[in-house]
């Protein structure tokens, strides 16, 4: 597997958005080195827990990399990464660029929120989980609260 098929792997990795994805990268310099990384190895990353752990560890049961790369090529697109000559060099500056915007944003989002429990889940592509997670818990209030209602909603 080259770089540019462990990167499309990596990212369709349930768990791994792209906060992760640059964490792990940092961490372990390649998503080829990823992917073959230990649960425990991957433990050793910030912001990695079991759960993300056994997502990467186990790519293989969850991600059709042979299935993807087809529709790449039968669609006529092509997989551009930044170690591409052709790779756009605003993008490839963008994050260094604005990493002080950034923190901004992360610092507005937890006074937006009022939690960091939201701006995690911005962070780490999870925010389709955290609104489940939060409808869940609305429904179990409303549940809990319904008999001390004094207008019950129909």
């Amino acid at each position: 597997m080259d770089s540019r098929e462990a990167l499309v792997a990596l990212n369709m990795v349930a768990h791994v958005g792209p906060v992760r994805a640059r964490q792990l990268l940092e961490h372990f310099g390649d998503a080829a080195k990823i992917l073959s990384a230990s649960k425990q190895q991957l433990l050793h990353v910030r912001g990695i827990g079991e759960e993300t752990a056994d997502s990467i560890a186990g790519w293989e049961k969850s991600v059709d990399l042979a299935a993807e790369m087809k529709r790449v090529a039968d669609s006529g697109c092509e997989i551009v990464i930044q170690s591409d000559a052709h790779y756009p060099e605003l993008l490839r500056e963008i994050y260094q660029r604005h990493k002080g915007e950034f923190q901004w944003r992360i610092n507005s989002i937890d006074r937006l929120s009022g939690s960091t429990r939201f701006r995690e889940a911005v962070e780490l592509g999870l925010l389709e989980s955290l609104i489940q997670e939060l409808q869940r818990e609305s429904l179990r209030f409303q549940e809990q609260s319904a008999p001390y209602l004094l207008y019950p909603r129909r």
